[in-house]
Parts: C-alpha cells; structure tokens; sequence
C-alpha cells in the first residue's frame, strides 16, 4: 500500500479510537444523571446497572422504555466501534487498502455516530423532562459526567464520519483516475 493512503488510514484510526474509548467510559460509568435533595445528598445513576447484576435484579423490568433504548443503542454502538476498531487494526496490519473497506468504514462510521447522538438526545431529552418535573419535589436532577463522556464522544464520532467520507472520496477519485 503507498504511504499516502496508509497516512489517510492511519489519521483516521486515532479518532476512531477516541470515539471508542469516550464511549466506552460513557457507557461503563455510572454519572449518567446526578440526583439531590434539599439535604444535599448527591446519587449517581448510571446506564449500566452494575447494582443490579451484583444483586441478581431484572433491572430491564423496571427501567423506563427511554432508558432501555438508550441502553441497546449504545449496546450496539459499543459492539459495532469495538468490532470496526479491531477490523481497521487488521486492515493497518495486513496492508489491504480496498474500496470496499473504506466504503464499509465510512457505512459503519456514519451508523455508529447516528446510534450515539441518538442515544444522547434521547437520554438528554428525558432527563430534562424529569428534571423539570422533579424540581417541584425537592429532588434536583442534572446530567452527570458520564453523559457528558458521551457528548465527545460524538463529536468524535462526527469527525470520524468527516474523515472516513474524505478518504473513501480520495480513494474513488484515484480508482477513477488510475482507471482512465
């Protein structure tokens, strides 16, 4: 593969993997959403119910259906970065440097980066409902850190995205241009 192709493959990686990592920690963390009362006491909810798998809890029968949503979309988007990540390490390793791979990173980039806004404008969008209905009580809600681990995360997904769609449009102009 010549280095100017394996440059743009390379640039691409780091970012990816930046993604990855801030959605990783998102996901895995439990400061999606932090909770108080007038008497100062601070609860951290997370989106991965750690709790509950300690204590052998259906956690999914009780959960809200926006929380259970925003659960299998970052589910999904986990296994598809983790999957796309080790794929393009072997695509670095093996030196293949094809269409078809690119055209692929850029399907799965986009995917993957619609699949983490949605689960943040959903999660986000719910939360401030709550937080508005909650007020009234006594009990204050805002988003934790975790949500926002995962607002970088998108923003590195989006350049992801921006970067994929510039190496697979360089890649088809050089293809038509080798091939005239």
């Amino acid at each position: 593969m010549d280095t100017f192709r394996q440059r743009r493959i390379l640039f691409d990686f780091p970012v990816k993997m930046l993604a990855f990592i801030f959605s990783s920690i998102a996901y895995f963390t439990n400061g999606w959403a932090e909770l108080a009362s007038d008497h100062a006491f601070w609860h951290y909810v997370g989106l991965y119910p750690w709790g509950d798998i300690d204590h052998q809890r259906k956690w999914w029968n009780q959960a809200p259906w926006w929380y259970l949503v925003t659960w299998i979309l970052m589910t999904v988007a986990f296994i598809i970065q983790f999957l796309t990540s080790v794929a393009i390490l072997v695509v670095i390793v093996k030196n293949k440097n094809t269409l078809c791979i690119h055209k692929t990173n850029l399907i799965v980039s986009s995917i993957c980066c619609i699949l983490l806004s949605m689960a943040m404008v959903l999660w986000g969008t719910k939360y401030w409902k709550e937080r508005e209905s909650s007020e009234t009580s006594g009990l204050y809600v805002s988003l934790g850190y975790s949500y926002w681990l995962l607002f970088v995360a998108v923003i590195f997904s989006m350049v992801d995205v921006a970067i994929s769609g510039y190496i697979y449009h360089c890649y088809t102009l050089r293809k038509r241009n080798d091939s005239h």
